[in-house]
Formats: C-alpha cells, structure tokens, sequence
C-alpha cells in the first residue's frame, strides 16, 4: 500500500495547513534546511518533504523578518515545535490565563464571548459552541488550562471560518490542531487530558461519518491527516487483525 501524503513537518509533526501556514523561500534556502539529512526516498514521494515555518528557517539558519521571528517564539520564548510539558504550567496564575485567553480570542476574531460551563444534554456533553459567521463562541472562561484548550477549541472554528460545507470531522480536526498551536504559542502547555479528549473528539466524528456513508476510501488529505492522528487508523487496523469487520 502505498504511504498517504500529509502535510505534517517532518521535524515537529504540526499540520501546517491546518496552522495556516503558507509560505516560500528560495531554493538555496531549502536546500540549506535538508542539507546533510534528506532520506534517499523523500524526494520520490511526494508531499513528505514538509516542514513548518519554525523548522525551515532553523535548519536554513536565514534572516527572518520581525512578523517570522513573532511566529517562531511563543511568551516564554519556546520555539514552535518545541516540546512543552503540564509542569510548566505550574507558575501561571489564573490572570496569565485570562490574558492568554484574551490575546487568542482576538487572534481569532472572535467579537462576542458567552461565558459557559460544560454541560451535560441527551446524554452528550457539551463542551463549547462556536458561530463562526457572527464570531460568536459559548465557551469557558480559560481560568485553567484546560478550560483554555476548550475556549481556543471554539476560537478555531471563527479564526477558520468553519462551515457546514466541510466535514464535521475535518472541522474538528482542524479546531483541534489549531487550538494545539495556540496554546502553544502563548506558552501553555496542552494538558494530556485535553489532547485525549480532543483525539476522541475526531475519532468519534469520523465514526459519524463512516456509519453515514461518507468516510470511504477515497478519503481527502485532511481526513487521512485526522484518521491517523485520532486513532481510527489504529482501531481500523486492530479490528482486521482480530478478524472482524471495520
């Protein structure tokens, strides 16, 4: 089988679609960021030769204009990509979190906020809502960590103008990717918990979406992106092996 092509970096693995980053450097420059550690095969298939905008302009070790230096370095002056941990969460008071909570909601756009719990309806528990045409979201504060995360959750879907023309999976994937790097571009780190719920999240939509019908085998990028990254995969793959269908 052939291998799917995604656009995760090959150093971090950030989706850096769903990171919205898009950008061009000379070919000497790029040259410069594989230089001494391309794999023989990652120029035979495409797409696998993908790297951030932290990880191109490191490894290239070229000048970097004010806007590029501000997207490689969050508050605490942790390199996108770079690995951060619950533990450093530990000195940030609830008021830092209100500020970061701020600062992402107006990154995102978002013009009116409702402050809400999460809560349990018919059996399901609802986390958030977003109203990305009237840059609306019901959300949580974000006095906690996680209670962050699941406000940055709703602030992706207005920063990415999500619509009902997209896949809900593909949209909560997209949210989630998104909220990852916001925290981390503030500094806070992603609680383990939040990242568990967040994978269950899109696990549970493309299950939606397959009893539907409409997760198949020519699934597009972003869903091969999300499938892999949930989980699905993983299960698809355990299913076969114990001899049940998928």
């Amino acid at each position: 089988m052939s291998p799917a092509c995604i656009s995760n970096c090959a150093d971090c693995g950030i989706g850096t679609i769903t990171a919205g980053e898009w950008f061009m450097v000379h070919n000497h420059v790029w040259e410069q960021a594989w230089a001494g550690r391309r794999k023989s095969w990652q120029r035979r298939v495409p797409g696998q030769e993908i790297l951030c905008i932290g990880h191109d302009i490191t490894h290239a070790r070229s000048p970097t204009s004010d806007r590029l230096r501000d997207r490689l370095a969050t508050r605490r002056n942790a390199p996108i990509g770079a690995k951060l941990t619950e533990g450093q969460n530990d000195g940030m008071d609830e008021l830092t979190l209100l500020a970061v909570a701020e600062a992402i909601k107006a990154e995102a756009g978002v013009t009116h906020h409702r402050i809400v719990d999460p809560r349990c309806e018919d059996g399901c528990v609802i986390f958030g809502l977003a109203f990305p045409q009237r840059k609306i979201i019901h959300a949580p504060e974000g006095r906690t960590p996680k209670d962050l995360y699941l406000l940055a959750h709703e602030c992706a879907h207005v920063a990415l103008r999500h619509d009902h023309q997209k896949p809900r999976h593909v949209r909560e994937y997209e949210a989630e990717m998104w909220a990852h790097v916001a925290l981390h571009r503030h500094g806070v780190a992603v609680p383990e918990d939040s990242t568990v719920d967040a994978m269950l999240n899109v696990f549970f939509a493309i299950s939606d979406a397959d009893e539907r019908g409409q997760f198949g085998h020519r699934a597009k990028r972003l869903s091969l992106e999300a499938a892999e990254w949930s989980g699905w995969n993983f299960a698809q793959e355990q299913q076969r092996e114990r001899g049940e269908s998928p």
